[in-house]
């Protein structure tokens, strides 16, 4: 309820205000772009995304060591960006590189096949939890889908 009138030149008791809500829902519909990240062994480190939306030229898989947060609930695409997220937009894109995709119709290659993080840098990695969420862009440079954010301690 209104206490205070703010618009006395309007006969009703009323006020500005503003309500702004982040993160709200827990978590990014699963229903789009799926991202699994997975550690199956130790110092393993598997990265799968399905669902790539139609017409995509170019995709980015962000990766983020800072998950103090709950999952999703990051303040940039539902992660927490640090250094290794940034690190991916310092990568041209290439079929298969699982940090900054561009469109591929081979089967063999990320985003169509799982990429496994290579083993002397899933042992570096071994025992830190990592956040990660995708982004592809389509030929106008417009972001047609984001991931849902997925959370995975590497083994």
């Amino acid at each position: 309820g209104v206490v205070l009138d703010q618009h006395v030149q309007t006969p009703a008791v009323d006020a500005d205000f503003a309500l702004v809500a982040s993160g709200i829902g827990g978590g990014r519909d699963r229903t789009g772009p799926l991202l699994d990240l997975a550690s199956n062994g130790p110092g393993n480190l598997s990265i799968s995304l399905g669902r790539a939306p139609a017409g995509y030229v170019d995709g980015f898989v962000f990766l983020s060591l800072t998950t103090s947060r709950p999952l999703a609930m990051g303040r940039w695409l539902g992660i927490e960006d640090d250094w290794l997220t940034y690190a991916s937009l310092s990568n041209p894109a290439t079929p298969g590189d699982p940090l900054h995709f561009s469109y591929t119709a081979n089967p063999a290659l990320f985003p169509n096949a799982t990429y496994v993080v290579p083993a002397q840098y899933g042992q570096i990695l071994r025992g830190f939890t990592l956040d990660g969420v995708a982004l592809f862009m389509d030929a106008t440079g417009n972001f047609p889908a984001a991931s849902n954010v997925d959370r995975v301690t590497v083994q």
